[in-house]
This record gives C-alpha cells, structure tokens and sequence, in this order.
C-alpha cells in the first residue's frame, strides 16, 4: 500500500499539523507502507522535492493553503 499525505505545512515550519505529519509518515513507514508528503511550496525559494528524515516531500505550488 502507498499513502500520500497531503499537508497545509511541514518541515522546515514548525507547529501541530507539521509534529503530527511527520509521526503520521514515520508510523506509516514503520509499518511497511510506503509514504510521501505533499505541501505547499511557501516561501517560493523552497526546493520542489526533498527527503526529510526519509520521508519524501514534494512541494507543489497551490493557491491556497
């Protein structure tokens, strides 16, 4: 199974929905399912696709939050 978690912010961001993304992803993958984030791209100057902490983020240009 494949889970993508589509998130109003993330990494490097830091609060609630952000804390809860990453434990969600890293249960996720320690259960074997294979997991990606997708955020906002806000500010603009961040790159389109990183990993963090082997979690797979794409961040994609949306108009709103």
């Amino acid at each position: 199974m494949n889970v993508a978690i589509f998130a109003s912010a993330f990494y490097p961001s830091l609060g609630g929905v952000e804390e809860l993304v990453r434990q969600l992803a890293h249960e996720y993958r320690r259960q074997g399912i294979e997991t990606i984030v997708l955020v906002n791209r806000w500010p603009r100057s961040m790159p389109a696709e990183e990993v963090i902490e082997g979690i797979p983020v794409y961040r994609l240009s949306m108009r709103l939050p």
